[in-house]
């Protein structure tokens, strides 16, 4: 997954532990990755690629946010 994404120009910007604020919450990973947009994104979830490495994932596995960098919209 990651030589796609160098070969795309996105990816991983921190990947790391996770520390356990909340009960309930059980994730061992955390990884904030770039994706040049929403498009993108849903381009590559839908790729046989993606959906050959995690096709067995089911929901709950991971939780993710959607966030956009405050820089762009501040100097817009």
């Amino acid at each position: 997954m990651l030589d796609l994404m160098a070969e795309r120009g996105y990816g991983p910007m921190h990947i790391g532990k996770t520390i356990h604020l909340e009960a309930g919450f059980d994730f061992d990973r955390v990884a904030i990755v770039y994706y040049p947009g929403v498009d993108y994104f849903a381009d590559l979830v839908s790729s046989a690629f993606y959906q050959r490495i995690f096709s067995n994932k089911q929901l709950g596995d991971s939780q993710a946010v959607i966030t956009a960098p405050l820089t762009t919209l501040v100097l817009s």
